[in-house]
């Protein structure tokens, strides 16, 4: 991997700075001078260092508090057509799946394969609706991805990512880590610039005439950072 180019250019002042010292070195006249570049150029060796470690530091933050499961982890089917967004998008809207919840990452895969089957083969989709799926088990299930045209919510497919909990929440909500990692994906997505800083956060019921995604559900998203009370 290449240094960066302002590191470069410090390598190529280092370099010099290494050779002055040298010569100021070798007369009596300039032991002033000579020590003073010895110490300047110990300093620039430091941020050398750094600046040579930077491409190899993994920079912890939300997304390394996630896991997220591939579609080849979970057993997806291969998609009909993809088509790509332009990043990062604008806002995100919750869903509910409206169907068994699980807690396994076992009973959760098969029940993500369960929904794309159902939207290939009786809606007709080319993929899976949703961008992503969190299940009880606190994993995340990667659908269309954080680039893919979803279809999730009518008329903001393209601008938008649909964040699915996998379970009917009308009358409960879902599971504490399913609520941390859905919050905790929104927040990879800001650090990752796939989601703007100021996004707008959404439920499905507020775009489509819809009870998606349930009454106690979207009681809790207005908690969440980034909920927007105007309309999409």
């Amino acid at each position: 991997m290449n240094a960066p180019r302002s590191c470069s250019a410090v390598l190529y002042i280092y370099s010099n700075v290494i050779y002055i010292s040298k010569q100021a070195a070798s007369s009596q006249n300039n032991c002033l001078i000579s020590w003073i570049l010895f110490q300047q150029m110990n300093k620039m060796m430091l941020f050398v260092v750094l600046c040579l470690m930077v491409p190899f530091v993994e920079v912890s933050g939300w997304c390394s508090s996630i896991n997220i499961i591939s579609r080849a982890e979970w057993g997806a089917r291969y998609p009909r057509r993809t088509s790509y967004m332009s990043l990062p998008v604008s806002k995100v809207f919750i869903h509910h799946t409206a169907t068994s919840s699980c807690s396994t990452s076992r009973t959760c895969s098969a029940r993500v394969r369960s929904i794309q089957n159902y939207h290939m083969n009786s809606r007709r989709w080319n993929d899976i609706g949703y961008n992503f799926l969190v299940g009880g088990d606190g994993n995340v299930y990667e659908g269309r991805g954080w680039s893919g045209v979803g279809a999730h919510t009518a008329n903001h497919n393209s601008v938008s990512l649909g964040v699915a909990m996998i379970g009917n929440y009308m009358n409960d909500l879902p599971s504490s880590d399913a609520i941390r990692a859905a919050k905790e994906l929104i927040e990879c997505g800001v650090e990752r610039s796939k989601i703007s800083t100021f996004y707008d956060l959404f439920g499905h019921r507020d775009a489509s005439q819809t009870t998606c995604p349930g009454d106690e559900l979207y009681d809790e998203i207005q908690s969440w950072p980034g909920y927007s009370y105007g309309h999409p």
